[in-house]
This record gives C-alpha cells, sequence and structure tokens, in this order.
C-alpha cells in the first residue's frame, strides 16, 4: 500500500462469472492500475462454476454467500461485512467482465481531488468496446442505447433505479447513511 494515497477497495459482485474466462481476464486487468494503493473484494453470490476458487488466486478477500441474493445485495453485504465505510476513502463497484484501463482508477481519483470537486459523490466509467466482432460491436451500442434510456426515466422519475455501469467510483461516506436498493437493477 502507498500511505499518501487514499485506501480505494474494488469490489467485484460476481454469480457464475468463472465460464469464458471474464473473471480471469478483470482479476489480471487490475493487476496493471497505475494507481496502487487499492485492495480487492471478491463476492461470489451463490456461484457453483469454481468462481470463489480462481478469486482467491489473486485476493485473500472472497466473500462467499451460500445463495444468490442478487448484484445489489452482494454489494451491500460487502460493505456491511468488510467495514468499508470506516476502513476505506473510496469504494470502486466493478463488474466481473470489466478489463479496466490501466489508468482507470488514477483517473478517477484525480476527478475527486481536482479543486472545486469537494461535493463529488460519484465518478462513472465509461464503456469502450474492444471491437473485433460484430456482436461486440453490437453488445456496446446496446449498452449504450439502454443506459441513455435508463438515464432519461431516471431524470423523469426522480430517481435512481439503476447501479451505475461496469465500474463506479464512491466516496465511501455515501454508505454511511445509504444502501443499494434490493433488486436494483444493475
Amino acid at each position: 500500500m502507498i500511505i499518501n494515497q487514499p485506501l480505494v477497495t474494488i469490489i467485484t459482485p460476481t454469480y457464475k462469472q468463472n465460464k469464458f474466462d471474464e473473471l480471469h481476464k478483470m482479476l489480471q486487468s487490475v493487476q496493471t492500475q497505475t494507481y496502487k494503493n487499492w485492495e480487492l473484494i471478491i463476492v461470489d453470490d451463490g456461484s457453483n462454476d469454481g468462481t470463489n476458487i480462481e478469486a482467491s488466486r489473486y485476493t485473500d478477500h472472497v466473500l462467499v454467500i451460500e445463495k444468490n441474493k442478487g448484484k445489489a445485495d452482494a454489494m451491500n453485504t460487502a460493505i456491511s461485512h468488510f467495514e468499508l465505510v470506516h476502513r476505506y476513502d473510496f469504494i470502486l463497484f466493478m463488474d466481473a467482465d470489466t478489463q479496466p484501463d490501466s489508468h482507470f482508477v488514477e483517473l478517477c481519483y484525480k476527478r475527486f481531488s481536482a479543486s472545486g470537486n469537494e461535493g463529488v459523490v460519484c465518478v462513472v466509467g465509461r464503456v469502450q468496446g474492444m471491437g473485433g466482432s460484430l456482436i461486440a460491436d453490437y453488445r456496446l451500442w446496446e449498452y449504450t442505447i439502454a443506459h441513455s434510456v435508463y438515464k432519461s426515466a431516471q431524470a423523469d422519475l426522480h430517481a435512481i433505479l439503476v447501479v451505475p455501469g461496469c465500474a463506479t467510483v464512491y466516496r465511501s461516506s455515501v454508505f454511511k447513511e445509504l444502501k443499494i436498493p434490493s433488486g436494483t437493477l444493475t
């Protein structure tokens, strides 16, 4: 750990993510972060495919939930189980099929620490397709459209119904008073 940098925890809720090598690719990509003061927590939300075994190759912080409760409950369970609000400055929720750019955490921290951004509580990552196939391009297009629809609905309803994106960083203090509602779309 680097003493002069705020501590970030990366939480990855998983459910049967060991297929297709998704989890392995995410875990490898996290290791390349230029921001070095982070710890990784994997929440295995009732998988039966060896997700927890793959995760334990990369971190000692693997929380296994016996019965699948959904992504929102898995994230809330990790926050309370590991007492994250009191131990970390920032919490990064990252999907198990995400491969962040090596500068992602560093760039998010810069957004939080920039002059005038003291009130910023959340920085959302942007999806960028890796290309290479018509299916990958279609999924990126579909993802972009879906999030545009969700954001419009949130604005009209004055409510947040979606835990944003594949990689979102929050100030941990947000979770002193809030929980992610069970059943929240992700």
